[in-house]
């Protein structure tokens, strides 16, 4: 009896076909793995994507509105507070000033240092009270009134009008220190241009000192001849409003903000009474405009009367912030009254790398997008400065962002066009009418909010 033949598979080919599905199985499972992979990398780029542009697009918002530096409703606001002046230990800020006095943040009131129209402490204004005087507005006819140098504070309303005198500049834009002061090696230093104190001053009654060397013609007769002097009481300076404006906005606001609110073409300089050559000149001129340890320096020119471009293409005067770091109300008056080294002095002085490091750190610290997140999600951070260097304005920001699995870093930093701290300020509340934001409205006839700027 015969069987029917009966085909099976071969050891050989069992351990090939075998080999063939582990590879089947093996790729399969590589690729879902790699699939599986590609998802999660793809939602974690998916999710940092998605933070960065948080990131820049609130970068952009806080170089608009500056809510990183003053927060508008009722929290980090530390920006708004005035700081009384020790004279012994604030340097140039009460010069010519007995007494001391107060000076703000960049976010303080106007109002409560630079009131408009009286309450100026007679040191500044030289006298206890002024009345308001009437301004001349931007296209008016009406011919200048001498009385309006009189007027103290500052007005909103007020357009430095070209053809308003009280806005021209009446000093020595070549003024100079020249020599020690008599404090230092008992000499005389050189008037090289007579006093132009009795001109322009920010004292109705100035003192000015009883002698100074005065140089005829520094190119004929260089020697320097010894020229007392004395005045009736109320017979000089004509011109007052200029230096109170520069002294005034100088208190209010800081160097920055004086500089964000005064004309492109301003002159920094300002006369006041002599103190001995160790707050002014032996002109009267004010040493926080002429010194190097004050506002501003001469780069390459020596300490004189000068324009915003050339006191600025060396140095940055900025607002700072106070987010992330442990820092007194009197460290950040300080900081709002100082230069700082950012140009070729980093090269050229062994300790203005460090200055340029703290610049940076106290203008631009690095703030969470998110206070709080998972540990595997990137920590993201935001950053926006606002400073003056080179006679420019400049609005920077970066956005940063850290892998949580790598440790990596990448920055993305970028300049923006945004509004200036004046018109920050003038989109806040003034503290007396509330919190928030102003509100504007050019209605014929509408009332807008009280805010910052506002008397």
């Amino acid at each position: 009896m015969s069987h029917p033949r009966r085909t099976a598979f071969t050891l050989i080919e069992m351990m090939i076909a075998l080999s063939l599905g582990l590879v089947l199985i093996f790729t399969a499972t590589a690729g879902f793995r790699v699939a599986s992979q590609s998802i999660t990398i793809a939602n974690r780029l998916s999710l940092e994507n998605s933070l960065m542009r948080t990131g820049i697009s609130l970068a952009h918002e806080q170089l608009d509105f500056w809510t990183n530096l003053d927060d508008p409703n009722a929290s980090g606001q530390r920006l708004r507070q005035t700081f009384a002046v020790n004279p012994a230990g604030f340097g140039p800020l009460v010069v010519g000033q007995p007494g001391g006095g107060t000076v703000g943040l960049p976010f303080a009131p106007l109002s409560q240092v630079f009131p408009a129209g009286g309450g100026v402490p007679r040191a500044l204004a030289g006298a206890a009270t002024i009345s308001a005087a009437p301004v001349i507005l931007q296209g008016g006819t009406t011919p200048p009134d001498p009385s309006w140098e009189q007027d103290t504070g500052f007005d909103p309303t007020y357009a430095w009008a070209a053809h308003d005198p009280r806005t021209w500049f009446r000093g020595n834009v070549c003024e100079k220190l020249r020599g020690n002061p008599p404090a230092v090696d008992g000499a005389i230093p050189p008037l090289w241009f007579g006093r132009y104190g009795i001109f322009t001053n920010t004292d109705t009654n100035p003192t000015f000192m009883s002698f100074a060397n005065i140089v005829a013609d520094p190119l004929t007769t260089p020697t320097p001849y010894s020229a007392g002097y004395a005045a009736s009481t109320g017979e000089f300076p004509l011109h007052l409003w200029y230096g109170r404006q520069l002294r005034g906005l100088s208190r209010a606001l800081g160097f920055y903000g004086m500089c964000d609110y005064l004309p492109s073409n301003a002159v920094y300089g300002c006369y006041g009474t002599y103190s001995d050559g160790a707050n002014t000149n032996q002109g009267g001129m004010a040493r926080v405009f002429l010194e190097t340890n004050g506002i501003f320096i001469g780069t390459g020119m020596g300490p004189t009367t000068l324009g915003i471009y050339a006191f600025s293409n060396a140095n940055s005067f900025g607002v700072t912030n106070p987010a992330g770091r442990t820092v007194t109300t009197g460290v950040l008056a300080s900081e709002h009254y100082r230069h700082w080294s950012t140009d070729y002095s980093v090269v050229n002085q062994s300790t203005a790398t460090s200055a340029l490091g703290q610049f940076i750190t106290a203008s631009l610290p690095m703030v969470k997008v998110l206070d709080q997140s998972p540990a595997q999600w990137p920590v993201v951070t935001v950053g926006v400065a606002h400073f003056l260097k080179s006679a420019h304005f400049v609005n920077i920001a970066k956005v940063r962002w850290v892998s949580p699995l790598t440790g990596q870093l990448a920055e993305l930093s970028f300049t923006g066009v945004g509004t200036t701290l004046r018109g920050a300020r003038m989109q806040r509340l003034h503290p007396d009418s509330g919190t928030g934001w102003a509100r504007w409205d050019n209605a014929t006839g509408a009332i807008i909010d009280r805010n910052l700027d506002s008397p």
